[in-house]
């Protein structure tokens, strides 16, 4: 999109304040801690990381297949995804 005004693109996706928590062994992981990220359309993004580090956490919340524990995902159309969203398999 080369010579386009990157503020004036339609965001598709975005994430904000975005946290997953899970119990573990009694205890609860934090895995995703306050995460906010805007993909606008015709970006092409890299998450990269650490082994351990929320990479497939942040991906599966980003398609549907998780729910967070606090914190929104959002579509292009700014709606909120929550549980009737969710990928059934």
């Amino acid at each position: 999109m080369s010579g386009v005004d990157r503020n004036n693109v339609a965001t598709s996706l975005s994430v904000s304040a975005l946290t997953k928590t899970v119990e573990t062994g009694g205890q609860a992981l934090t895995i995703l801690k306050g995460v906010n990220l805007e993909i606008k359309a015709g970006d092409a993004i890299a998450i990269v990381g650490a082994s351990g580090s929320g990479k497939s956490t942040l991906l599966g919340l980003m398609a549907g297949l998780d729910l967070p524990t606090s914190g929104d995902v959002r579509d292009r159309k700014s709606t909120r995804l929550n549980s009737s969203h969710l990928w059934h398999l």
